[in-house]
């Protein structure tokens, strides 16, 4: 999925958002779960990152619009994390 998506898809997904991630952000005009989210591809060479960790891989597009997909690794660290 796109970033926009995930996005999306984070709000409705994620029920334990806090007030704090959803507060605009103080640099962007977006709020703090859009700025985490997109931070994912702007810093994913990054240590800690999900795609550098292998949690996720990103996809570049011709367009500028990239995508990310869960890779085994991520799905299996959600399995042993998440009951």
């Amino acid at each position: 999925m796109t970033t926009s998506e995930l996005k999306a898809a984070v709000k409705v997904q994620v029920t334990t958002l806090t007030s704090g991630d959803l507060a605009p952000s103080k640099t962007r005009n977006d709020k703090m779960i859009d700025q985490i989210v997109g931070n994912i591809v702007s810093h994913r060479a990054d240590d800690g990152n999900m795609v550098k960790e292998g949690l996720l891989q990103y996809t570049a597009s011709p367009g500028g619009t990239g995508s990310l997909q869960i890779t085994s690794k991520g799905i299996k660290y959600l399995e042993d994390s998440c009951p």
